[in-house]
């Protein structure tokens, strides 16, 4: 299995690497070590299943976490990354974070982490990046919402896509946008969050401006009802992803280009509106 972690100090559940979006260290947390679980088959994805056996049956452990975050703030962070400050602790890995049984037990071991460490980790963010379908489930989504009330959790929501053609290219899943989008309108009625949204080549076609516009105009419809979207965060691949089929190949949109297409979206909306290619942040014209 492939993923995107750095090479430095990457363990089996902690993982830091540098994030265009966060702006430097995040510490990322992998709910699934030992195989690749998600609801969605985004062509872009860069967990892959191996065609190698691998090991099975030692999958996430929350104690294992415990030590693992321990190891790495006591001794990794030193060694390997000093003084870069640790931007966020963010809960994401090989799959959709929102269907492991053990979401609650870390976040919770996150939190901990935070409040024992406010030097080091005192101003860092506690993340969740999900697709939204957790939004869906009374249950997770009153878990989530007792994490952000409680801990402050930051929520970066998925959403590919804003008309169903778009959004079945980009997800390749059952679920309908229609009900995805009810989702983060429902949710963030109550919770805050961030709605993050891949924007790149699918089969040699970069997004049409129609489907910008739709966009722009879904967001709008759902601020406009009440959703508390804090910001936008248009972002494309900043790496190859090997072994996808022909035909289906996704890639980067330069620099230029998404600028010009992030700014077509803020000049529609009233909430702010970030841009990530792969040099980082970018400045909208």
């Amino acid at each position: 299995m492939g993923d995107h972690r750095e090479e430095r100090e990457a363990g089996r559940l902690v993982y830091p690497v540098l994030s265009r979006r966060s702006g430097g260290l995040s510490v990322g947390v992998n709910l699934f070590p030992d195989r690749k679980l998600c609801n969605f088959d985004c062509p872009y994805c860069e967990v892959f299943l191996s065609s190698e056996p691998g090991p099975r049956g030692r999958g996430f452990d929350p104690r294992e976490l415990e030590e693992e975050l321990e190891a790495f703030l006591e001794r990794g962070y030193a060694e390997a990354w000093a003084p870069e400050p640790v931007r966020d602790l963010c809960i994401s890995g090989n799959g959709e974070p929102t269907l492991s049984p053990f979401l609650g037990a870390a976040i919770e071991a996150c939190a901990s982490a935070r409040r024992l460490r406010p030097g080091l980790l005192g101003a860092a963010d506690l993340v969740l990046i999900t697709n939204a379908t957790g939004f869906l489930s009374p249950s997770v989504s009153a878990l989530l919402e007792a994490a952000v009330a409680r801990e402050g959790l930051v929520i970066w929501a998925k959403l590919d896509g804003a008309t169903p053609d778009a959004f079945r290219r980009m997800s390749r899943s059952r679920y309908a946008l229609e009900e995805v989008a009810a989702g983060i309108a429902s949710f963030a009625s109550r919770s805050p969050v961030t709605v993050q949204t891949m924007l790149c080549r699918s089969g040699g076609a970069e997004p049409s401006l129609a489907e910008l516009e739709a966009y722009a105009a879904l967001i709008g419809r759902l601020v406009e009802g009440g959703a508390r979207i804090r910001a936008l965060q248009l972002y494309t691949k900043a790496r190859p992803s090997p072994g996808e089929p022909p035909g289906q190949e996704t890639e980067g949109l330069g620099d230029g280009r998404l600028a010009e297409l992030a700014a077509l979206v803020a000049s529609r909306l009233p909430i702010p509106v970030r841009a990530f290619g792969a040099s980082g942040e970018l400045v909208l014209p």
